[in-house]
């Protein structure tokens, strides 16, 4: 998600995580890209 003075909104493809995550992962580079990694449950 992206701040736009105003909204929220999604940044790539929402809901692209079919289930429940156990944990996020978040890193950020220094030309602050953001890096998710979110395991799914069960996998």
């Amino acid at each position: 998600m992206k701040f736009d003075d105003i909204n929220w909104l999604p940044v790539g493809t929402a809901g692209f995580s079919p289930g429940m995550v156990q944990y996020i992962s978040l890193a950020i580079d220094k030309n602050n890209v953001p890096y998710n990694s979110t395991p799914a449950m069960g996998c």
